[in-house]
């Protein structure tokens, strides 16, 4: 999937434009290490719930410390 998005800024000066686009950059560099943060985290949780679960069929006293 692919996403242009065009924003029509007025910008009196060359400066003002390259201060905008750094800021861009910073924006886009923080939400980049957001989504980073949350596949890790998700990746985490996912691997510790498949970890703990019991495998079908298991009749292990170990596989399932509630029994």
């Amino acid at each position: 999937m692919r996403w242009i998005c065009t924003w029509m800024v007025p910008v009196e000066s060359e400066e003002e434009l390259r201060e905008l686009a750094k800021a861009a950059n910073e924006a886009a560099d923080r939400m980049i290490k957001n989504l980073d943060e949350t596949v890790a985290y998700v990746d985490r949780v996912l691997k510790h719930h498949s970890c703990s679960a019991r495998p079908a069929g298991s009749t292990s006293k170990t596989a399932n410390p509630t029994r």
